[in-house]
């Protein structure tokens, strides 16, 4: 088959959940015989078209930031990429498959227009659908809009895929259409790679620095616990709109010795490194719509710390006292449940969450 995945960031060029599960899908694919391509906004130099691991990435159009200095996701450069995407995808012919991930919704309209053209089947596949969460993003009137090109994109395709059974109940709330569940997956090649650091952290934090992620709840819990342990060290791995706050933040809370900044990693298999050199994981995030990282760190045997929240997908995920605690979003019980993850160590079962096994069961419901 010729598949094309969509989505505006690439990995490794971005280094978020999406990108890196596009990325290691693509890879799966390929070696199963099948030509992969993936069209994404040019974030490197020469070709508009390069070849990595055997797929191809597609630069439709030039770079620029993904998040507008406010911390949101940028609306014009979405439709951008949306418009540069139409002769990008018909310039390459026709394609069995386009898989078109749904945010930013513009591009699913994109890929309808050509799947129309082409004959290609049209797969879209959710990690959230924010509904209401619009009008508190962007307000009004811009939430209206959000809100209804959103409820459109979910119109547009019959083959809906859903990466956690969090979000397809939501889905199932708007459309009655069967709709698998994919979950993102773990790396276990380069999970048994990595190598503990000779450093160690009490806790990790490893995700885009932006306002959702309540990375600044974290720091503050930090604070309470130097209380009871004053030499507790806590590492975040992250760049985004929200980091010089957070810098400013630990001074003000006067917390630098306890705390260590870093950009994300150039190599998946350090963050492996990173995470199998920590005690527990902090994830307080209000919106994940699967949390991979989460599931990266239970296969490394690390608890996962997340919060109870309506948009928090990982809630689901995490079991109390059997691979981690959901706690309030508040600076105590993020300082309770942490210390209470001292020492606990946890197991998956590795199967499930294989790329190779999730690429497998997609490429059946492609052939289906």
């Amino acid at each position: 088959m010729r598949i094309a995945f969509v989505y505006d960031a690439v990995y490794p060029y971005t280094k978020g959940g999406v990108e890196i599960g596009i990325y290691e899908i693509s890879k799966e694919l390929s070696s199963h015989c099948h030509e992969v391509h993936c069209f994404g906004i040019k974030f490197w130099k020469g070709p508009d078209i390069i070849e990595r691991e055997g797929v191809y990435l597609h630069g439709v159009c030039s770079p620029a930031p993904l998040y507008t200095a406010s911390g949101r996701r940028s609306i014009l450069k979405p439709i951008h990429f949306s418009l540069a995407l139409i002769p990008a995808l018909l310039k390459e012919g026709r394609f069995d498959v386009i898989n078109c991930q749904s945010f930013p919704y513009f591009p699913v309209f994109s890929c309808k227009i050509v799947s129309k053209i082409k004959g290609s089947k049209l797969f879209v596949t959710w990690y959230e659908l924010w509904g209401d969460y619009w009008y508190e993003y962007l307000g009004w009137p811009l939430g209206f809009c959000g809100k209804i090109v959103e409820r459109l994109a979910l119109t547009l395709s019959s083959n809906i895929i859903s990466v956690s059974e969090f979000t397809r109940r939501k889905i199932m709330r708007k459309v009655d259409k069967k709709i698998p569940v994919f979950p993102n997956g773990v790396d276990y090649e380069s999970l048994k790679k990595a190598k503990p650091l000779e450093k160690n952290f009490d806790v990790i934090f490893i995700g885009r620095l932006i306002k959702e992620k309540n990375v600044d709840v974290l720091l503050r819990a930090v604070a309470l616990l130097r209380t009871k342990h004053p030499k507790i060290r806590c590492c975040v791995i992250g760049e985004g709109p929200e980091k010089s706050n957070l810098v400013n933040l630990v001074s003000s809370l006067k917390i630098k010795n306890n705390i260590n900044f870093y950009n994300f990693l150039p190599a998946h298999e350090k963050v492996f490194s990173y995470i199998k050199s920590s005690k527990v994981l902090a994830l307080p995030s209000s919106r994940e719509g699967f949390g991979m990282v989460a599931l990266e760190a239970n296969a490394c045997g690390v608890p996962v710390l997340t919060v109870d929240s309506d948009d928090n997908a990982v809630k689901d995920f995490v079991k109390d006292g059997v691979n981690g605690k959901v706690v309030k979003l508040a600076d105590k019980a993020i300082a309770d449940g942490i210390e209470q993850l001292f020492g606990m160590k946890v197991k998956i079962k590795p199967d499930e969450y294989k790329w190779s096994s999730i690429a497998k069961r997609l490429e059946e419901v492609y052939r289906a």
